[in-house]
């Protein structure tokens, strides 16, 4: 019998520690948690992560999942992947050495290219790229999620992604099923060392922060990818004043840390519905953005590669620019 099978014929703490064993040390459960009662409570939201790695098959009410995986995640931090998982993603490293790969930002610069000449590229879609998909006739080659907001939007899109290789990050078993084409990774905290910053094995935790696409640049480098560039990746921030603030100034931006959108009117994004009416999302922190992708160029660098923004206009100057239409003479 498997360790997932065998949990549930084992004690909280027995669960535990098997839990721990397929995804990764938790820490000090007992001193976080405090008694039996706490620990059961984990134990339960442990077994329901479990019971998710097993099947691979998406839950009835994945807001509802999301609602008590969310406080466990931020209790014990990232889960690291089972290692079943971690052997299925190292079959994919340097699968395309030495090649060129274009990762899409959603800004709104991004339909100021002929996107057109994308479809003989390897292209890499993040978070809402569906809503562009009816003024292409390609669909990315790779796509990734990160941010806890975006699992039940992107869950609406997979159909259109058919053929389509999908990193989803732990936190999102049983709200993004599994298949063939999917590969989960783990997400781990972005620190002061550069090791902690720029990790070229992903099979050891992806760092994240402020923005997925540094998620997809790591992703894309581990692939093999040397030339890794950037469209469509305005790093600037306008908050429309139909948007609602709440909460603190968290990141002292003058922003609060929770918005949400009133209307159609988003100016961010290649969309005007991608934070539409009823959109709940968070102070983007842009100066943070520009702090990780200057790490990002400084970790693809380090490690022989070279990362460039083709954007068409924008903020991203911490990234060398170079012209998009040239890429293609």
């Amino acid at each position: 019998m498997s360790d997932v099978m065998a949990v549930s014929s084992r004690s909280p703490v027995r669960k535990l520690r098997v839990l721990q064993s397929l995804v990764g040390a938790l820490p000090a459960l007992k001193a976080q948690f405090g008694g039996e009662k706490g620990l059961a409570a984990v134990s339960e939201m442990a077994d329901e992560y479990l019971r998710c790695v097993s099947s691979g098959a998406r839950v009835d009410d994945p807001e509802a999942l999301l609602a008590r995986r969310r406080p466990l995640w931020h209790k014990l931090g990232p889960f690291r992947s089972p290692q079943s998982d971690i052997e299925r993603l190292e079959t994919l490293r340097d699968m395309h050495r030495g090649q060129r790969v274009f990762v899409l930002g959603n800004g709104p610069s991004l339909t100021k290219c002929d996107l057109s000449l994308l479809a003989s590229e390897y292209t890499f879609g993040v978070n809402k790229i569906s809503l562009l998909y009816d003024k292409i006739d390609w669909r990315p080659t790779f796509f990734t999620v990160l941010d806890w907001k975006m699992g039940i939007p992107v869950s609406n899109t997979l159909d259109e992604l058919m053929g389509t290789i999908k990193f989803f990050p732990e936190r999102f078993r049983g709200v993004l099923p599994s298949s063939d084409e999917t590969y989960w990774y783990s997400a781990r905290p972005f620190g002061q060392h550069s090791d902690d910053q720029f990790e070229p094995n992903i099979t050891n935790g992806i760092p994240s922060r402020a923005t997925v696409l540094m998620t997809a640049i790591q992703q894309a480098f581990f692939l093999g990818f040397r030339d890794i560039v950037l469209i469509g990746v305005d790093a600037e921030y306008t908050i429309p004043p139909t948007v609602k603030q709440s909460g603190p100034d968290h990141f002292r931006t003058g922003v609060k840390l929770h918005l949400e959108s009133t209307a159609d009117d988003d100016p961010n994004h290649f969309d005007p519905t991608y934070f539409g009416a009823g959109a709940t999302w968070h102070d983007p922190n842009v100066d943070d953005m520009h702090r990780v992708f200057r790490a990002m160029r400084r970790g693809v660098e380090r490690h022989g590669g070279q990362l460039r923004n083709a954007s068409v206009g924008g903020a991203l100057d911490v990234v060398p620019r170079v012209d998009y239409d040239s890429l293609f003479d």
